[in-house]
């Protein structure tokens, strides 16, 4: 008999989005099980077979064996506070996911190589134009002439991480670098680019930013005033939610449709997008999370993008 199908969660433990899924998973009588990728590594198991044309596919955790031909779905959460746990931990499970998207199972956000691709700010960027969204003037380099070049236009500028550094990785913590302003003692010592390439972006002056959580077919617009708070003007993760206004968004058509594109062109069926909107009405795109924290807007707004999500995971057909 064949077993019964199940949704399959990848995450790391103490992941804030797992129990409300999980929640409604279980209103709606929808079998699943939660696999946590570093406990397949330090402790588990990874099985395949090959006999005539049948293919068989274990993991185990140790307390816990998942039988990858059972599986309908897959919602890959998995993040580690230390990058190279994560990167370490999905390269364990990565055969597992292969063998799955090649049988049509949908995976959540995508796969892990759409996942890594999508993560690159120049593909992102590039991809963003090809699909007729707006981006700030922008250099990525590790050049210091490129960059004293758009210096010299006399426009406002900011500096963002190119890809974080896993040699900031301290234990089980991970640094982040934020955005911030350049200024004339960030051009004195411009040399030392050379050995940390970054982006380099025109500064925007801005009304409101747009968190977007792209959910298959479906876009969540979030408007964030963070202009007049100190610690986010320049970059929203710096969270000062008690002096943050965030509202539901009426989004144009025309850009929720081009960024449903744009996230299906990286291979993906779930991303955040972050854009802002300046004084002039126009909106430009910044960045593309593939698998960006969406509860924290869900809870300030009531949008329900818990229940879109566990739709487009328990949704009849493949990916």
């Amino acid at each position: 008999m064949a077993a019964a199908a199940v949704l399959l969660i990848v995450t790391g433990h103490g992941d804030d989005h797992l129990p409300p899924v999980c929640a409604e998973l279980d209103r709606r009588g929808e079998h699943y099980s939660v696999i946590d990728p570093t406990a397949v590594e330090d402790r588990g198991h990874r099985t395949f077979g090959f006999e005539g044309e049948s293919v068989t596919a274990f993991l185990s955790t140790g307390d816990q064996t998942v039988d990858l031909s059972a599986v309908s779905a897959v919602w890959l959460r998995s993040r580690h506070r230390d990058r190279r746990v994560a990167e370490s931990a999905a390269t364990q499970i990565s055969r597992a996911l292969g063998i799955l998207a090649r049988r049509g199972v949908r995976l959540v956000p995508g796969d892990v190589d759409s996942i890594t691709r999508a993560g690159d700010k120049v593909l992102q960027l590039d991809a963003a134009l090809a699909r007729g969204l707006s981006v700030p003037r922008t250099v990525i380099s590790d050049d210091p002439e490129a960059v004293l070049g758009l210096a010299e236009t006399g426009i406002p500028l900011v500096s963002k991480e190119l890809t974080p550094d896993p040699a900031l990785a301290s234990g089980r913590s991970q640094f982040t670098r934020y955005t911030r302003e350049i200024d004339s003692n960030d051009l004195i010592h411009i040399d030392d680019l050379a050995r940390a390439p970054m982006i380099v972006q025109e500064r925007l002056d801005k009304v409101v930013e747009l968190r977007l959580t792209v959910i298959g077919e479906r876009v969540f617009a979030a408007a964030m005033e963070t202009s007049s708070v100190n610690h986010s003007a320049l970059d929203f993760r710096r969270y000062d939610l008690s002096n943050t206004t965030v509202i539901p968004w009426d989004l144009d058509a025309a850009i929720a449709d081009r960024c449903v594109e744009l996230v299906r062109i990286f291979g993906l069926m779930y991303a955040t997008i972050d854009l802002v909107v300046t004084p002039s009405g126009d909106t430009y795109f910044l960045d593309l999370n593939p698998n960006g924290q969406y509860g924290w807007i869900e809870s300030m707004t009531g949008m329900r993008m818990t229940e879109a999500l566990v739709d487009l995971l328990t949704a009849e057909g493949g990916s």
